[in-house]
């Protein structure tokens, strides 16, 4: 049923066509727990919801043998919901919750090198995750998760934390000559070795020195050599990485922003003029196909989308925007507060 007002249409189904070249699994109950589904998800969550697990909406798939392309219809109300639908997000300015992504002039360090498996020496990051490893090292979000980290669990070098750790660490495999084995321990904290020198920064374990202190991991330097590294050093940046921010400090002169890119676990500071809002470039929603079983619910494919109109309500008790518009009388809220 469309809601029409000042020649503005807001739509609470729209049509969805998939494909697929295998059997669609169908259950005889029809109790949301066996069949398959698509589903509507926000990727990374959000202040609101915050495990993009949360479905949004959903419709079940009904045909077995699906040839060529089928339609179904898909609600646009959020979490069914008749009053609240999926919206077209539009920010411009950092908030908490926010998508980021990290510009060309974001901080790059040079850590020591990099763990080689011939030598098995080297550095390398800890925890380790299903999805990566140190700062990108997301907490399990499915058995799947668990299971693939218990394998490589199993392999030096080995970390001394896990991701119920809320802290990333850079450790180093060394060689000890009187004991004669590997062993891996924290790699050393960078210093300033000469004080009248600007390029001096190094440690133990860095090959070479440089410019000034990381703002990422203690045992690492900060390159301004147009991000190079040398000596075989190992260089480390979120240049080009999406996260989400975590705190904001306003006050100094130069605005800070905490982002997170492990799912919240951990964050990182950066000078919000290295950041830039995702807004275009980052759908805010995934449709999901997913089988579920009263085992479990398996994810076989995402796809991401936007949504044009209408507009995300703001929500004015916490300064930022909801997830989805408000709709009165059918006609969208610019603001949770309505004269």
């Amino acid at each position: 049923v469309p809601s029409v007002r000042n020649r503005c249409l807001v739509k609470l189904q729209h049509q969805v066509a998939y494909s697929s070249n295998v059997f669609s699994v169908q259950c005889a109950a029809d109790d949301g727990h066996c069949g398959t589904y698509l589903e509507v998800h926000i990727p990374h969550g959000t202040p609101y919801e915050p495990d993009e697990n949360t479905v949004i909406a959903e419709v079940k798939v009904d045909q077995r043998n699906v040839s060529g392309f089928y339609t179904t219809v898909m609600p646009s109300t959020y979490m069914f919901n008749a009053s609240k639908v999926l919206c077209s997000y539009a920010e411009s300015v950092y908030r908490i919750g926010s998508l980021v992504y990290v510009r060309p002039t974001a901080p790059v360090c040079c850590c020591p090198q990099p763990y080689q498996s011939t030598t098995r020496i080297g550095s390398f990051q800890c925890p380790i995750g299903a999805d990566g490893v140190g700062a990108f090292a997301s907490k399990f979000q499915s058995l799947a998760d668990v299971l693939s980290v218990d394998s490589l669990l199993l392999n030096y070098p080995f970390c001394p934390i896990d991701l119920s750790y809320n802290q990333d660490r850079m450790m180093c495999s060394v060689y000890d000559m009187h004991d004669r084995r590997h062993y891996t321990r924290n790699c050393s904290a960078a210093y300033k070795s000469d004080p009248l020198r600007t390029r001096s920064w190094t440690s133990v374990d860095l090959l070479s020195q440089y410019d000034d202190a990381c703002p990422y991991y203690t045992s690492c330097a900060k390159t301004l050599d147009q991000g190079k590294c040398r000596a075989g050093d190992l260089k480390f940046s979120f240049i080009g990485r999406v996260g989400v921010i975590t705190k904001l400090d306003n006050t100094q002169v130069i605005p800070q922003a905490w982002v997170s890119f492990n799912n919240l676990r951990t964050s990182y500071q950066f000078s919000q003029v290295d950041l830039q809002l995702e807004t275009t470039s980052k759908s805010m929603y995934e449709i999901w196909w997913v089988v579920r079983s009263y085992t479990g619910f398996t994810v076989k494919k995402r796809k991401a989308f936007n949504v044009s109109f209408p507009a995300c309500t703001f929500d004015t008790t916490n300064d930022r925007y909801f997830p989805y518009a408000i709709l009165q009388n059918g006609e969208p809220q610019p603001n949770s507060i309505v004269p």
